[in-house]
Order: C-alpha cells, then structure tokens, then sequence
C-alpha cells in the first residue's frame, strides 16, 4: 500500500497497539519517495537505528520520528509486511515411501557419496541426529560422522566401495557391500558387510547400521580399480 508520511505513522502505531511488537525482520520498507536523496536518507537512517537497537523492535516514538522528522513535505512511504518464511526443510531425494525404483537410486546415491571420500557432503545425506552402528563403534550426529569419516579415510587408504540392493520397505533399506583398500602398512583388505537404514519422511537417513568383515588379500587380487 502507498502511504502519505503522517499516515504512514498512525499505520505503523495502530500496527504496533494490534500486536504489541513490529519485529523489523518482518517490515520491509520497499520504496521511499522524497524530494530530495538526503531526506530519504534520513528516513532510512532513523529506520535503521531502530533495527539495530536492543530490542530490534520499531517502537511508537521511533516510527513517528522517523516518519515525521524526514524533511520533506511530499514523502510517502510504502510498507508492506513480509510474509515470515518458515526454516528451509532440508530434503533428500528420492523420498519414502520408496518404490523398487527409487529404493535403487537412494542405493547407487549412497554408493557416489562414499567413493567422493568427502565427509561433508556424506553427512548432509543423514538427518542432524543421525544414528549409527558401523562395526564396534557408535556415531551420533553429523559432527560425528564428519569426524568418524575423516578418521577412516585416512587409515583405509585407495578406497573403492560397490553397495547393492537387497531389500526394502516404505522408509527403510537393506543393503550388502564390497569395500577394497590399503592399510598404512601397504597391505590390502576386502570388507563385506551389510547394512540397514531407516529414512525419515525427508529422505534423510536416521538410523544406519552396519556389520562389516575384513578379508586379507593381495593386490593382484583386487576387484574394484
């Protein structure tokens, strides 16, 4: 709405009476127009000091002051409330309930992820308190897994991962896996393990637990280059 500068002072303070508060994150002031670019410089430094108070809060006096003190006689300010944006939902597609289709894409994303090697991006695929069994240890949280992750990758060394699909229900995953790599010694492994995932209703993984086995072998042996 446009409105005059004395209007534009009775509207913000009937705004303030209805709701005992104007939270200026949610106040945009979205075109001044003024005689002359110092007064609407004026008005926008009175609006600012507000905003940066204590309070963050637009009192009574404040709005009138800013209002009618900018020196011009043809101001007119449009206000409009923004709408307050709800936080951003973090999403992971594909989401449950998962089809066969979609349960096999959530497996080879899954299968990228970890042959990245990059922790960071790894940890965004589970939910903020993600729950894990990943052989003897226990991983709670994205901070651990990034942690965890880092300390894996530098100990199990020419790494290369192949996951496959073994079952699945509305949210949750069974999967089997072949993992290779070097030991720091210079000896190479082959790990089999399964695992078993539960999704929330944004396709992140909450739950994640995984039973893994070492086998010895030697690199001609190697099947994943």
């Amino acid at each position: 709405m446009l409105l005059t500068k004395n209007d534009s002072a009775n509207f913000i303070v009937h705004f303030v009476d209805q709701t005992s508060f104007l939270n200026l994150k949610k106040l945009s002031v979205m075109r001044i127009l003024t005689q002359t670019p110092q007064a609407a410089g004026r008005l926008a430094e009175t609006v600012a000091t507000a905003q940066n108070g204590s309070t963050n809060t637009l009192t009574n006096d404040q709005a009138k002051a800013g209002l009618q003190n900018a020196p011009c006689n043809t101001s007119a300010i449009a206000v409009t409330e923004k709408a307050q944006q709800p936080p951003q939902v973090e999403k992971k597609y594909p989401l449950p309930p998962f089809t066969l289709e979609t349960a096999l894409q959530k497996v080879q994303l899954a299968e990228d992820a970890w042959n990245s090697q990059n922790p960071e991006k790894i940890s965004r695929a589970y939910t903020i308190d993600s729950e894990w069994r990943n052989r003897d240890k226990f991983v709670n949280g994205r901070a651990d897994i990034i942690k965890f992750l880092a300390d894996k990758w530098k100990k199990e060394l020419n790494y290369k991962l192949k996951k496959e699909y073994w079952a699945h229900t509305d949210n949750r995953i069974a999967v089997r896996f072949e993992y290779e790599y070097m030991d720091q010694d210079g000896k190479w492994f082959r790990a089999y393990g399964n695992e078993n995932w539960e999704f929330d209703e944004n396709g992140l993984m909450k739950k994640r637990y995984a039973s893994i086995n070492d086998l010895p072998i030697k690199e001609g042996e190697r099947k994943f280059n």
